[in-house]
């Protein structure tokens, strides 16, 4: 932004202006008719160029603040700003019946006062951190009502007050002012969070990233609306994942179940969602998942005979790589025999060597010599470990 001329600027301006076509040899010394003529004027036109500045400010999403801001975010990309905030929520407070048999009238009494529970009434959760809460509207308690729940709202602004306690018997949590009927005690309170306010920079962040993922053609805007469509798992693989060489142009979406199994149904159901969310003219294909599992078999030989360690820890050590690398995200939905190996052998100075018997083949999300995606996406499960130890 260009910045806003001063005062002084302005004043030279003048001169340079009087001087070269008015009057050659204009006096402008301070206190001279000519600055006090040019001073005000000066002062007024630097005024409006700071009030410009303040309008195109207040207006641009990069520099408006306060609730210029708020306001700016809000009508332009319908996002709310998180302000300060109470924490919400209940409390239960519950009284005994004060009903009781009268001998002389030969009848059953209700004693149970009619109570008014006021607004900004306290409640205190005791201990070592006590914390305040107060209800946020009157509520009115009949004889016959014995358990009231009451709206509250933290006392403190911001997070900290998240809280869910059930107190049957009334100790952690009672109420700190009085009451007209002092039988009344609480048995439950619940609230959320409070909110701090978004400061403008990470306001505007935020509002960035939330922008971009739902920009049509990003990843996010895809894995969202086959979610919303009944995936429970999304993997976007680009035409180019195998390399430069074999990218033809085709990007492919594998959608599946909880359980990674992909129906014609889903596939169908995401290829329609999909719809308005894609860039026009780009090549999608959806594509299914389904489980598969597979054994792990190898031989691991050991820098010297095998009773010479502890061969329990290492094959708990060995599964639990083994797994992991399967579970990983290089494991998911590919593996290598060479990973395997690797997660054998990390963190184990005891193997030499290791012989992976099964399985035989690595596995990819890309198959033949022209390495096209493969029609069903696996996803891989370890189903049984066989380790053999062996001295080398």
């Amino acid at each position: 932004m260009i910045p806003e001329p001063t005062i002084l600027e302005m004043l030279n301006a003048a001169t340079i202006a009087i001087r070269g076509s008015a009057e050659k040899n204009a006096d402008f010394v301070r206190g001279s008719d000519y600055e006090s003529l040019s001073g005000p004027c000066a002062v007024i036109w630097s005024r409006e160029a700071q009030r410009d500045t303040d309008l195109f400010n207040a207006v641009n999403f990069h520099t408006a603040e306060g609730s210029d801001l708020t306001e700016l975010a809000l009508k332009r990309y319908g996002k709310q700003r998180i302000l300060d905030s109470r924490g919400t929520g209940t409390v239960t407070l519950e009284r005994p019946d004060g009903t009781f048999f009268d001998e002389l009238l030969g009848q059953w009494i209700n004693g149970t006062i009619e109570e008014t529970i006021w607004k900004g009434t306290r409640i205190l959760i005791v201990g070592s951190s006590p914390k305040i809460y107060r209800t946020t509207e009157d509520v009115f308690a009949g004889q016959t009502d014995l358990v009231v729940v009451i709206p509250i709202e933290a006392e403190d602004i911001g997070p900290g007050s998240e809280v869910n306690i059930s107190d049957p018997a009334g100790t952690r949590v009672r109420v700190h002012d009085q009451l007209e009927d002092v039988g009344w005690k609480v048995t439950a309170l619940t609230c959320a969070d409070g909110t701090l306010f978004e400061q403008a920079d990470a306001f505007r962040t935020r509002i960035r990233k939330e922008r971009l993922a739902e920009r049509v053609g990003q990843t996010q805007a895809i894995i969202d609306a086959c979610e919303e469509a009944g995936a429970s798992n999304v993997a976007l693989f680009r035409s180019d994942y195998a390399g430069p060489q074999y990218d033809y142009g085709l990007n492919v979406v594998y959608v599946g179940d909880s359980g990674y199994n992909g129906t014609p149904e889903l596939v169908e159901a995401c290829i329609l969602a999909l719809q308005s969310v894609r860039i026009a003219g780009v090549h999608l294909q959806v594509l299914p998942m389904a489980p598969a599992s597979i054994d792990v078999t190898a031989d691991i030989y050991l820098i010297d005979t095998p009773g010479l360690f502890d061969l329990d820890r290492l094959r708990e050590v060995h599964e639990a790589g083994i797994r992991q690398y399967m579970n990983g995200e290089s494991g998911r939905f590919s593996y290598a025999r060479s990973g395997i190996l690797g997660a054998i052998i990390l963190r184990t100075p005891e193997v030499q060597r290791v012989n992976i018997i099964s399985p035989a083949t690595d596995a990819s999300v890309v198959e033949g010599p022209m390495k096209n995606f493969v029609p069903v996406l696996k996803r891989y499960v370890v189903n049984s470990i066989n380790l053999r130890y062996l001295a080398s």
